[in-house]
This record gives structure tokens, sequence and C-alpha cells, in this order.
């Protein structure tokens, strides 16, 4: 009986953990799509659907590390934005005062201690999942 009472618990919290992990992500998911239709309206589908896959990836990624609780979500996906544009060769507006970033009340300072955190995440070795076949994305 013991046994049994603990496995309930157990599956009870990995729901509820599920359920909570899952509305926090789709929040930051929704917030990627807005920002990528206002940072590109000038650039193509393709274009556009590149760099919100690569900047969603970039948010997914922050969740590997504390930045989640110690910045807002505007930061963390601004980050990952300019991450991404970065990483894609994509130029995102540089004409508008204030800069783009600042229309989401974020800094530049604030975005780069973001970037520090996933330049050191990233620089870590791939881990080795138990899965087979599972491969580390580099």
């Amino acid at each position: 009986a013991g046994y049994a009472q603990l496995q309930a618990v157990v599956e009870r919290t990995m729901a509820e953990l599920s359920t909570t992990i899952s509305s926090e992500l789709s929040e930051p998911l929704r917030m990627v799509l807005s920002v990528v239709s206002v940072l590109t309206r000038n650039e193509d589908k393709v274009t556009q659907n590149a760099l919100a896959q690569s900047a969603w990836n970039f948010v997914r990624d922050a969740h590997r590390t504390d930045v989640c609780i110690r910045f807002e979500a505007e930061v963390i996906i601004c980050a990952a934005f300019r991450h991404a544009a970065r990483t894609l060769a994509i130029k995102l507006p540089t004409d508008t005062s204030p800069p783009w970033w600042e229309w989401f009340g974020v800094t530049q300072a604030q975005m780069d201690r973001v970037s520090q955190v996933l330049c050191q995440l990233y620089s870590r070795p791939c881990q080795l999942y138990w899965r087979q076949g599972a491969r580390c994305a580099r």
C-alpha cells in the first residue's frame, strides 16, 4: 500500500508539473510569433519562419537555465531574437528610435546578460541521453 500511495503522489505531481510547464511555454510562444511579425514585416515568410523557429529554440533552451526566474519573458524573447538574427544573418531594424528592444521595455544590458548565459549553456558538452537515437542538436 505504501508504494502505491507514493506512486499516486508522484503521478499527480508530474501531471501538475507538466501542466505548469505547458502553460508557461505557451505565452512566450505567442510573444515570439507577435514579435517576429513586427520585426520582420518586410521579409518573406521563409525568413520570418526561420527567425521565429530559431528564436523559439533559444527561448526553449533558456528554460534549461535560471534566466527564466531572473528575467521577464520580454527580456528573454528580445535576447533570443537578437541571437537568432545574428545566427541566421538576418538584419533587424536599426533605424528606429528608440531601438526595437526598448519597445518591449528591455535594455541592451539585460539582453547581454541573457545572451551570456545562453552562450555558457552552448559551450557545455552535449548531454548523453538514455533514449536510443537521441542526438545533441548542435
